[in-house]
């Protein structure tokens, strides 16, 4: 196997269709399935089932995609490591990171980064939280930043900063909480609720949250949009679970009320900087995260 392999096994992978993955190979259809065929008689084993709704990998397929994925990862982290000086110095880092995340962190994060490494590709995977696990995991990506997850994990962590939730409600519903400031969601059993999907971290902790208090949300609709949730929420539609550092950011408090909920709940979120265990960081992937740890200290300042 070389290094073609290595990308048609992986991009395969991550496409399921030999026609997409040819687009993304940049090769003619024919050419990519015969490849295929010859890396697979190489092999021995058929990698690919191949069906109409597309290729899944066979057991074989999977041993062999994950070696492909370690082997470009291996690649990468050789040429990122030769000894020049870090304005010349040449190489790709994908990173992965939530929607969310990338809005607030990115700008600031990159434009200082491609300052000092002016030559490095950057290559951005957007994914849901749980989808973003597996891909550290896979070493599908070089580093993920995201919340740290509810539950143990195979990969390792590095904490960068924390910030608590409130619930957030239009304020004629506020209105019947008096002028307290922080509220227990359990005095909101009557409550509908605006609630994000359970691929999504703020839900995962919503979920935590209820299940502290004791009892089951009645859920009006969900959204995947943190905006959606809290204009829905300022609309009187239902209360809602928002992270504060989007408010502090992205969120008006026009026609919403904010309350804090109590410690003993726990209900905050941390974010980290994710990589597959067993495997150390790339020179240009470690200054990448001590600039992610200013870049969220900064933020979190100017929160």
């Amino acid at each position: 196997m070389n290094e073609r392999d290595w990308q048609m096994m992986t991009v395969l992978e991550e496409c399921g269709s030999l026609t997409q993955a040819a687009q993304r190979l940049y090769i003619s259809q024919p050419a990519l399935s015969q490849a295929l065929q010859r890396l697979e008689q190489e092999i021995g084993q058929p990698l690919f089932d191949r069906r109409h709704s597309g290729l899944s990998l066979t057991p074989a397929g999977r041993k062999v995609t994950s070696a492909c994925w370690k082997m470009l990862k291996l690649k990468r982290e050789l040429e990122n490591e030769a000894e020049i000086p870090d304005s010349q110095l040449k190489g790709r880092l994908v990173l992965g990171i939530t929607n969310y995340l990338g809005a607030m962190i990115l700008p600031d994060l990159l434009q200082a980064y491609q300052q000092r490494f002016p030559n490095m590709e950057i290559v951005i995977q957007e994914a849901a939280s749980d989808d973003l696990e597996q891909m550290i995991r896979t070493m599908r990506v070089d580093i993920g930043i995201l919340h740290a997850p509810l539950r143990s994990v195979d990969f390792t962590m590095i904490p960068l900063t924390t910030h608590p939730f409130v619930v957030a409600m239009d304020q004629a519903s506020a209105a019947a909480f008096g002028s307290q400031s922080i509220l227990d969601p359990s005095q909101c059993r009557n409550q509908e609720w605006i609630l994000l999907y359970p691929q999504q971290r703020i839900r995962q902790i919503s979920d935590r949250i209820f299940q502290v208090c004791g009892f089951t949300p009645k859920i009006r609709m969900l959204t995947r949009s943190f905006e959606t949730a809290r204009n829905l929420a300022a609309a009187g539609i239902g209360a809602t679970f928002l992270p504060q550092d989007y408010l502090h950011f992205f969120g008006s408090r026009q026609g919403l009320q904010c309350f804090v909920l109590p410690d003993h709940l726990k209900a905050q979120w941390t974010l980290v900087a994710g990589y597959a265990s067993g495997w150390s960081l790339s020179y240009p992937a470690q200054i990448l995260v001590q600039m992610l740890k200013t870049t969220a200290a900064q933020l979190e300042g100017n929160g």
